[in-house]
């Protein structure tokens, strides 16, 4: 929590000498069951107290946002005459408060990402209000039935300041069919997915007001929707994924009428458009480890119907000699979990969807009196089978390329690597040798063709897949240290040939290739281009040539031979 805050109070609504209640409530404010609302409040302090109780919990200087000091005060400096509920009118200050993340960031101890205010004006308020008392670049309203203007000042800061609103009860479980301004902020938060987003901070007073239970949710580390769950997912089906991400953003406790909402609603999911539900899954896996992914999706009912082939997996076992570790799903939840912790998001797509095939080949056989599983070619078969999902799921060309190339190859370095280096062990030290080389430069020909990127992908998936296995001894000994030797050694060669100022995928190229054989452009001199530098990149006499001009003449000598020329 954040340092040198002050207890939280609590204001029943009908006390009306407090100044914040006479500040941002207004009088007889109901809860949706119909009770009388409590508001609590908390001191955090000024913007600069925040800021520094936060650079010195993290040890890292961190300034208050200037351009968020400018609107502050020019919304204080500003005076305009409201009209209370009773008619009354006065004049006074705008309401100006900053909502949401910032607040839940701040009381979580963590630097915010973004500072977004909510008003009482309207957005053509808001913009003759701050376009002459704040250097802008660029203002705009997005959404003008949402009231929020975007603003970006002259020193490149940016920031949202969006009119108090309340939605239609009525929604077509996407959005709400209509939204109207609110005079305050006790409506803005009764209509927010989740009380720890529905915080709202007055930089005027230094002090957090909780119109939900927020607050005492941050207290207990507990995740809770505003009001009732099933009515905040009838208004926009998607914070049921929503919830998913801020359990993994938060590793909060989800509440239990929440949990067993989304559960009760999870088949509602399919309504929302695709790509809003590949956005939310693509923010969650980039804040959160695989298995935490899959898990939380679960946990929630939510897997079966976004990924109902992944939640299959469960129902299809394995056995000996090579998986003694449980059904198919576990063991993709083990490879998950023994990813890098840095991986990248489509390394943990991967790494969720390597075994997609393994029901539709899984085989059972008795060999010697004894049980053998086996999955033969369900590598290849994964590949094809993953592309229609992945289009389901609206995964663009390029994310769908390279995930079929990692499903495909995913058994590469086992089937190819491990097993030739491990076979060459019984024999003498040059075929031990010649195998160690023959792999590398096969890892080399990869990196080539797919970049290095791809390849450590492949690399990082094969080494948890092996990390996740049990299996019989001795069959994946050593599996992770050769993986691990070859790509690195693969690397290290081309970086060598880099440094010479060679780079083998460009020492000939197609226009080479025609010259060399005289033929037109088409798919054939792709074809022997790419054989041409596959050869090139086993080529042990490359690695004593010291400039690219040499290595060119070298390639083209060796082009010229391949013709029948030379």
């Amino acid at each position: 929590m954040l340092k040198e805050t002050s207890p939280t109070q609590t204001i029943n609504t009908d006390a009306n000498d407090f100044p914040e209640l006479r500040q941002f409530i207004f009088h007889g404010l109901k809860a949706e069951d119909g009770q009388t609302l409590k508001i609590n409040v908390q001191k955090v302090g000024g913007l600069d107290k925040i800021y520094k109780n936060i650079s010195d919990n993290q040890g890292k200087k961190t300034e208050t946002p200037s351009g968020a000091l400018a609107i502050i005060n020019a919304f204080a400096a500003y005076r305009q005459e409201f009209e209370l509920d009773n008619g009354k009118k006065i004049t006074k200050a705008p309401h100006l408060l900053i909502a949401g993340g910032f607040v839940r960031d701040v009381l979580l101890n963590k630097l915010p990402k973004d500072i977004d205010f909510a008003t009482n004006l309207t957005a053509e308020e808001v913009k003759a209000l701050i376009k002459d008392k704040v250097s802008i670049k660029k203002i705009e309203t997005q959404g003008e039935c949402f009231q929020v203007v975007r603003v970006i000042l002259e020193n490149n800061e940016e920031y949202e300041i969006a009119t108090f609103r309340k939605d239609s009860e009525l929604s077509d479980g996407r959005h709400p069919l209509s939204v109207k301004p609110a005079k305050y902020a006790g409506k803005d938060a009764n209509r927010r997915d989740l009380t720890i987003n529905a915080l709202f901070y007055n930089p005027a007073s230094g002090k957090v007001i909780d119109y939900v239970g927020g607050l005492d949710d941050i207290k207990n580390k507990k995740l809770r929707f505003v009001g009732d769950p099933d009515k905040r997912i009838a208004e926009d089906k998607l914070r049921m994924l929503r919830y998913a991400r801020f359990l993994l953003k938060t590793g909060f406790s989800p509440d239990k009428k929440d949990l067993a909402a989304i559960q009760n609603n999870a088949d509602d999911i399919k309504i929302l458009p695709k790509e809003r539900i590949k956005d939310e899954l693509d923010k969650m896996l980039k804040i959160s480890p695989a298995d935490n992914f899959l898990q939380t999706l679960d946990e929630l009912n939510l897997l079966e119907k976004i990924m109902p082939e992944v939640k299959n997996l469960a129902n299809c076992e394995q056995g000996p000699p090579y998986h003694l570790e449980g059904n198919v799903f576990k063991h993709t939840l083990m490879v998950c979990a023994n990813l890098p912790k840095d991986s990248n998001s489509r390394l943990k797509w991967a790494s969720i969807f390597h075994d997609i095939a393994k029901p539709e080949t899984r085989a059972e056989n008795i060999i010697n009196g004894k049980t053998k599983v086996s999955f033969l070619q369900h590598d290849e078969l994964g590949a094809k089978k993953i592309k229609p999902i992945l289009r389901r799921l609206n995964f663009t060309v390029k994310e769908i390329k390279e995930l079929e190339w990692l499903i495909a190859n995913h058994q590469l370095f086992f089937n190819a690597i491990c097993s030739r280096i491990k076979q060459a062990d019984q024999s003498d030290a040059d075929a031990q040798q010649k195998a160690w080389q023959k792999s590398i430069n096969q890892i080399k020909s990869e990196i080539m063709e797919n970049g290095e990127g791809l390849v450590r992908d492949l690399k990082n998936l094969a080494i948890a897949d092996s990390l996740a296995t049990i299996c019989e001894p001795g069959l994946k000994e050593r599996d992770e240290q050769i993986i691990s030797t070859v790509f690195t050694n693969a690397l290290m060669e081309l970086k060598q040939a880099e440094a010479r100022g060679i780079n083998i995928k460009k020492l000939v190229n197609g226009d080479d290739v025609m010259a060399v054989f005289n033929i037109p452009a088409g798919k054939k001199v792709g074809q022997i281009l790419k054989s041409f530098l596959d050869q090139l990149s086993t080529d042990e006499n490359l690695k004593t040539i010291d400039t690219a001009e040499a290595a060119h003449q070298y390639a083209l000598q060796k082009l010229q031979r391949l013709a029948g020329k030379n």
